[in-house]
């Protein structure tokens, strides 16, 4: 069974978090990743915790399936070294700030010069273009100007950031599709292009309040509970657990009641249509609540719940989620193998979230990571130097630092 992206070649420039998250998922599913780094130290997200086996937990999920070469793109001779990989590339990914790539003769006119049909994704916090594009940014802050932050939180207090980062990984995710869109139509006409991902605008994307504004509404945060619909929101139960209960509609509403033995709530003006939930929402909250609390242990009214037909789960832990036996029966948790210095440190591998497409004729495989110049003397090898001159390039750049 073939790889989707078998045959694809990836130079992998990217850093932190939104960048290399895209060409994970090209090599997950069959691209040849080259992972290009500065000597030493690495990409960014190398240093960031927590650890295990002496590897950063975040750069093994980030860097799974790539071959990691360390290349000065300061010196010369490491530019050269790029200039002998491009032609055999198919894309090219990056995520400095607008004009580093450059700086570097890397950018994509002077790369399109080498390889006219090159494929080349730039991921940035503001886009290539307009006022914003030379201002350093990160995921908070594509958070806070999309309106996200503004819609995050309880109606009477501040704004709050995402509990997970939000706008790298939909900018990474931005980058996979506009990657794969680009091979289809280079598949078709053997043209290459240049595609520009910006953090702060897939952010706006998932912004659908924006959409309320030329209403002269002026939306903002509701807390755990939806502006437009009830019930539909987060409900405490007894002892600091959670539940999420999405009933809506009527139907659902009738059937919640029904539930929770309190068949009166049908009928009630306050409650029996969905416009009176909203304006009575405080009464709405206090009911579910009531019956929520009823019991120690919310599995139990959960489960009354479930039965009847009503959408609702237990809010989880992270932990709680890597022992999901669906996500491990879907092959959703995986466990990766470890890198050469985990396994120097007894580490074998680690749990991880695993491939989350099923493919039935191509499907993702999550392959254990590189670890910081791992392949350099094969990569080298094959920008046309021998062991002794990789080596040498390698204790050059090394020294360096």
């Amino acid at each position: 069974m073939s790889a989707a992206f078998e045959g694809v070649r990836v130079l992998d420039f990217t850093i932190n978090l939104a960048g290399p998250s895209a060409s994970a998922i090209l090599a997950d599913l069959g691209a040849d990743v080259i992972k290009i780094e500065r000597p030493i130290t690495g990409d960014d997200a190398r240093a960031f915790g927590p650890f295990v086996g002496g590897e950063s937990i975040t750069s093994l999920w980030l860097s799974r399936g790539k071959r990691s070469v360390e290349i000065d793109l300061a010196d010369p001779e490491g530019r050269a070294l790029i200039q002998k990989l491009l032609p055999t590339a198919t894309v090219v990914i990056e995520s400095f700030r607008p004009g580093v790539m450059k700086k570097h003769g890397l950018d994509y006119e002077s790369v399109k010069a080498v390889k006219p049909d090159i494929i080349y994704c730039s991921v940035s916090a503001n886009g290539q273009t307009g006022p914003y594009a030379p201002k350093p940014g990160y995921d908070l802050q594509a958070q806070g100007m999309s309106g996200l932050l503004d819609m995050t939180g309880e109606p009477d207090g501040p704004p709050q950031r995402s509990g997970t980062v939000l706008g790298d990984y939909v900018g990474g995710l931005n980058a996979w599709g506009a990657i794969a869109t680009a091979l289809y139509h280079h598949a078709k006409t053997g043209q290459g292009q240049h595609l520009d991902i910006s953090l702060y605008e897939g952010l706006v994307m998932l912004n659908s309040m924006v959409d309320y504004v030329d209403l002269d509404l002026k939306p903002t945060r509701t807390g755990n509970h939806h502006p437009n619909a009830a019930p539909y929101g987060i409900f405490n139960g007894h002892g600091g657990q959670s539940a999420i209960i999405c009933a809506p509609s009527d139907r659902l509403w009738n059937k919640l009641c029904d539930a929770m033995q309190k068949p009166q709530l049908k009928t009630d003006a306050r409650f029996n249509n969905a416009p009176a939930r909203m304006d009575n929402l405080p009464g709405v909250i206090d009911a579910i609540e009531g019956f929520l609390k009823h019991y120690d242990d919310i599995d139990v009214p959960i489960k009354i719940l479930e039965d009847a037909g009503i959408p609702c789960c237990k809010s989880v832990s992270s932990h709680q989620v890597l022992e999901d036996a669906h996500l491990v029966a879907r092959g959703s948790v995986v466990q990766l193998e470890g890198t050469a210095e985990m396994k120097e440190n007894g580490v074998q591998g680690i749990r991880m979230r695993g491939p989350w497409v099923k493919y039935s004729q191509t499907p993702a495989v999550m392959r254990a990571s590189g670890g910081l110049g791992q392949h350099n003397r094969e990569i080298l090898n094959e920008a046309g130097l021998s062991d002794d001159q990789a080596d040498a390039l390698e204790a050059k750049w090394h020294a360096k630092k």
